[in-house]
């Protein structure tokens, strides 16, 4: 007895979903390793890379912002020494009879 061709179709259907069910389950069964490796990829070339670099550059221009610093330091202790003179009445007063004696 030959198959008729609904038995047949129903024979390849069912071959098809079982082959399909396979790929699909192995598909499932490896999708938190293949996860975890994409991740750790994008992670070593995409983000840790780039963040080193950025980390680099930043500690470079921390040492020219904290030469600055200094300078700015510097010259902020010079200019409160002249207010806090200038506020001197006494300090005043020399001035005055320094810069009237020329």
């Amino acid at each position: 007895m030959t198959p008729s061709p609904t038995q047949s179709d129903n024979r390849r259907g069912g071959a098809l979903r079982r082959g399909l069910s396979r790929v699909c389950g192995g598909i499932l069964y490896w999708m938190p390793v293949w996860a975890s490796v994409v991740l750790l990829a994008q992670i070593g070339l995409l983000g840790l890379r780039p963040a080193r670099i950025e980390s680099r550059r930043l500690a470079e221009r921390g040492v020219e912002l904290e030469e600055r610093l200094a300078g700015h330091l510097e010259r902020r202790a010079t200019l409160n020494a002249w207010a806090e003179a200038l506020d001197d009445p006494v300090y005043r007063e020399r001035m005055r009879r320094l810069l009237d004696g020329r």
